[in-house]
C-alpha cells in the first residue's frame, strides 16, 4: 500500500510538471524564489529597506514556447546574528508566447494534435503583485553558517494570459486543465550555508524546496549595501533544454535615501 502511494504521487507531480497543462499561470509557475537578503555585519537586530529587480526567462508549459518575466520589489529586511526576514511587495509581469494551440487540441504530445479550428497562438501579457515574506535561521561558527529558512508568497495575476485562460475554459478549447484562481500561494523551505568574509560580505548558497518549481538552487552575494542572485530551475524532462528557467536578481539599500 504505501508503494502504491508512492507511485501517485510521482505522477501527479509527472502531470503536473509536464506539457498537458497549458493554461497554468504563468508569473506563477515560472517564477524564482528571491534570494536572502542579509545584513551580515550585525550583531544586534536593525532593519532597512532595499528594492530590487529581478528577471528571468522562465520555464513554459510546452515545446516552443517562451515566457519571459520581469518583477520590481521593495522590501524590509530585518537582520540580526542568527536571525533574518525579508518582508516584501513585487509587482510583476511578463510575456508568455502561445504556440500551436487550436481549438480542439489534445495538448499531451504522446497524442497527435488535429491542427483545425480557431488558432490561439499569439503573445500574451500578464502582470500581478506578490506580497512576501522570506525568514532564516542560523548558527555561525566563525565566518561559516548554516541555517534554514521558510519562504511565503501570494500571487495575484491578471492580464491577457487571464482572459485566454478564462476563454478556453468557457470554450472547451481543448482537453486540458484550465487553472482560473485568481489568488495563487507559494510556499518552500530552504537550507542555506554561508561564507562571510571580513568586510561584511557574503556568498552562500540556497536551496528552495516547495511549489512551484519543486527545487530551486540559488547563488547569492550579499555586501552591506547591496545582494545579487542567481536562480535556475532545472526540469531534466524537459527535451530541448536541461535549464529551462534561469532568473537574476539585484537588490540596493535605500535606508540613507529617508526610508
Amino acid at each position: 500500500m504505501k508503494n502504491n502511494n508512492i507511485i501517485l504521487v510521482v505522477i501527479i507531480f509527472s502531470y503536473l510538471l509536464t506539457g498537458c497543462n497549458r493554461a497554468y499561470i504563468p508569473g506563477f509557475y515560472g517564477s524564482h524564489p528571491n534570494g536572502l537578503i542579509v545584513k551580515s555585519d550585525y550583531k544586534e537586530r536593525t532593519s532597512s529597506y532595499y528594492v530590487s529587480l529581478d528577471a528571468a526567462k522562465a520555464s513554459a508549459f510546452n515545446k516552443d514556447e517562451t515566457n519571459y518575466f520581469l518583477r520590481a520589489k521593495i522590501t524590509k529586511v530585518i537582520s540580526s546574528e542568527h536571525f533574518n526576514a525579508n518582508i516584501g511587495l513585487g509587482l510583476y509581469g511578463g510575456r508568455y508566447t502561445v504556440k500551436n494551440f487550436y481549438d480542439n487540441t489534445n495538448m499531451c504530445y504522446s497524442v497527435t494534435p488535429d491542427f483545425t479550428g480557431k488558432n490561439y497562438d499569439k503573445n500574451y501579457t500578464y502582470f500581478g503583485f506578490d506580497p512576501s515574506i522570506s525568514c532564516g535561521a542560523n548558527l555561525k561558527y566563525g565566518g561559516f553558517k548554516f541555517g534554514i529558512g521558510l519562504q511565503l508568497s501570494v500571487f495575484s495575476e491578471f492580464g491577457d494570459f487571464y482572459k485566454f485562460r478564462k476563454e478556453i475554459k468557457n470554450n472547451k478549447a481543448a482537453f486540458i486543465d484550465v487553472k482560473d484562481a485568481v489568488i495563487n500561494v507559494a510556499f518552500s523551505v530552504f537550507p542555506y550555508y554561508a561564507w562571510e568574509f571580513e568586510d561584511g560580505s557574503s556568498i552562500s548558497l540556497q536551496t528552495n524546496v516547495g511549489l512551484p518549481g519543486i527545487v530551486s538552487p540559488s547563488f547569492v552575494y550579499n555586501t552591506n549595501k547591496t545582494s545579487y542572485w542567481l536562480s535556475v530551475w532545472i526540469n531534466s524532462e524537459k527535451e530541448d533544454s536541461l535549464i529551462p528557467s534561469i532568473q537574476f536578481g539585484v537588490a540596493m539599500d535605500i535606508s540613507n535615501f529617508g526610508f
